[in-house]
């Protein structure tokens, strides 16, 4: 025998829409979640070296497919960048920028949520004006660029469920590090 939902009591029908709205947060067929970057690069060039800047902002598209309000869902992010500093023997400094951002979803409605913007550097010594060398050379033995690199971004996407325990969807983009390396960047706090 089936029962129509509206001869349930307001108290089950809610209990119902969350077991719902829990089971369409888990399927990608409910929450459909995208990531987009933009890159931007600028060169730069001054009496002794070349730079270019890279810019990226990631967003993270979210839209809800499923015929149930799905409510209360939070969302950070981790962009993991590495930077090595001009004229430095040392490895590159590993960072990690991060952010929060909450929204519900009606059916069929979507949201898009983007990050801090990331700037790394790369930069190369060149000849000073006036100069026959073919470039500086740092009196340290450092290399003649310095590098900096976005790795990826993590987004990761929760919602409470019923039984009171969060659900979690991580996606990402990019060569994001493994768990056990990001607390090696600093900025990350997971």
């Amino acid at each position: 025998m089936e029962l129509p939902f509206s001869k349930f009591t307001a108290e089950s029908q809610q209990k119902i829409c969350s077991w719902l709205a829990d089971i369409k947060f888990k399927s990608s067929s409910g929450l459909r979640i995208k990531i987009d970057d933009d890159v931007e690069k600028t060169d730069t060039s001054k009496s002794g070296y070349k730079e270019e800047t890279e810019t990226t902002v990631y967003a993270l598209n979210l839209r809800n497919a499923s015929p149930i309000d799905l409510k209360d869902i939070e969302i950070e992010y981790f962009v993991f960048y590495e930077q090595e500093k001009p004229g430095s023997k040392e490895k590159a400094q590993k960072f990690c920028t991060a952010g929060t951002m909450s929204c519900d979803l009606a059916p069929d409605e979507q949201s898009e949520f983007k990050t801090t913007p990331v700037s790394v550097k790369e930069r190369t010594l060149t000849f000073p004006e006036g100069s026959t060398s073919s470039y500086y050379v740092y009196p340290n033995g450092a290399s003649n660029t310095s590098e900096g690199q976005v790795k990826g971004v993590l987004f990761r996407v929760t919602k409470p469920s019923l039984s009171g325990k969060l659900l979690i969807r991580d996606v990402k983009k990019g060569r994001v590090p493994k768990e056990k390396d990001r607390g090696k960047y600093s900025g990350y706090r997971g």
